[in-house]
């Protein structure tokens, strides 16, 4: 009996030890539970997440000639052994550049015209791999002139904006557009209804590629049209910002800063983020009725944040940029000022205002057929403040007042 149970404590002793053998086996060769995956992915400074399946690269961006992809690779357990890259579809693999928190770096010079399917392996010290055919890229190099791309794309958006054409306005719009595209193709139908003959020139001033490879281009413009509900003539200038994002090699309008050149009826759905303007530029500004004028760029701004309904709806491009330009002390003082529209003769007036103080209160001293140029005299021997307003003949409509000066006249 004794044997017996030396011989089953054996056995047992045995069974115990040849299925931790087995356990550390299959765990050497990957039986355990750790997750092996990529935190993030970049592709010549595309993000990996953000690009279509093809990603279209500029020769003119590529640094020394080379494409660089990098990331870091993670394990829920133990630590990452190697990263291997292939570029032919899984038919030869090249070991990685690997440090020791996981991060990873590869670079090779490609050819022009030739696509390189990308797959990527990561294998960590447990024997575990990541899902290779979710990393899976068609690369391609292009000599094309990234600005001249972007010049054409910007200018096929402007003819079919001044033709009317939504449909193939849309066409270079980015189904992720971050003002919901949707809303873009409302506002967009919207300006054909409170805008006519619309003329625009278009000129990139900068152009740059993000760290996630969206392309960052400022624009200035210049625009002319007629505001259909009050028939007037407006022209406005000035800059502003557009992103776009590559979308199978062909890049999509993916934001739009304000001022809008598109759109422009329904900013607060459509702008993403405003531009800076030092200037306070003379800026088209349409209310919900479709009254559109011409204000200070602070003004246009101020009214969308607040959404105020602009100078009750006059529909009257109110005048800016409002300087001296001559005069003579205790004599009399020279005014100008900017006005986006020529109106026809006798339809309006320009309209002087003086006070004591900046903040007002406000006085009309002058008022006259419409100029641009305003001589003032018989004034107090002090500091005096002016500001100008285009008044409608027969209805007696303001605009909103120009910007304030202060003229010493001591």
């Amino acid at each position: 009996m004794k044997r017996v149970l030396i011989n089953l404590c054996m056995a047992l002793s045995l069974l115990l030890f040849w299925s931790a053998a087995a356990d550390a086996k299959w765990w050497i060769f990957g039986k355990s539970d750790a997750a092996v995956s990529i935190e993030y992915l970049y592709i010549n400074q595309i993000a990996f997440e953000e690009s279509d399946t093809q990603v279209l690269l500029f020769k003119e961006f590529l640094t020394s000639g080379m494409i660089e992809i990098r990331g870091k690779a993670r394990a829920s357990k133990g630590s990452i052994g190697a990263v291997k890259i292939s570029l032919d579809d899984r038919k030869t693999w090249q070991e990685a550049k690997l440090s020791s928190g996981g991060s990873f770096e590869y670079q090779f010079k490609p050819e022009e015209g030739k696509a390189y399917d990308l797959y990527i392996e990561v294998i960590d010290t447990l024997g575990k791999t990541n899902n290779v055919e979710e990393t899976h890229k068609v690369i391609k190099l292009t000599d094309q002139n990234i600005r001249a791309l972007i010049k054409e794309i910007l200018d096929q958006m402007a003819a079919a904006y001044m033709a009317e054409a939504p449909a193939a306005f849309m066409r270079h719009v980015s189904e992720k557009f971050a003002g919901d595209e949707l809303n873009l193709d409302y506002a967009v139908r919207r300006d054909f209804t409170f805008f006519d003959n619309i003329q625009l020139i278009l000129t990139i001033s900068n152009l740059a590629i993000g760290s996630k490879g969206n392309i960052y281009v400022n624009v200035s413009y210049s625009r002319f049209l007629i505001a259909t509900r009050s028939g007037l003539p407006l022209r406005d200038r000035g800059i502003t910002e557009f992103i776009f994002v590559q979308k199978g090699g062909q890049p999509k309008l993916y934001a739009m800063k304000y001022p809008l050149i598109f759109g422009v009826s329904d900013p607060q759905n459509v702008a993403t983020g405003t531009i800076v303007s030092p200037q306070n530029t003379p800026t088209l500004h349409v209310d919900d009725n479709g009254n559109a004028e011409v204000v200070p760029f602070e003004e246009a701004r101020r009214r969308i944040e607040s959404g105020a309904d602009p100078a009750g709806g006059s529909g009257i491009a109110a005048p800016a940029n409002l300087r001296v330009t001559g005069g003579l002390v205790g004599h009399f003082v020279d005014l100008e000022y900017d006005s986006p529209t020529v109106p026809a003769a006798g339809t309006y007036e320009t309209v002087t205002e003086q006070s004591p103080a900046a903040s007002g209160p406000w006085q009309e001293i002058d008022r006259r057929d419409w100029d641009t140029f305003i001589r003032l005299d018989t004034l107090d021997r002090t500091v005096l403040y002016f500001r100008v307003r285009i008044a409608r003949v027969g209805s007696g409509v303001l605009s909103l007042p120009s910007n304030v000066i202060a003229v010493d006249n001591r």
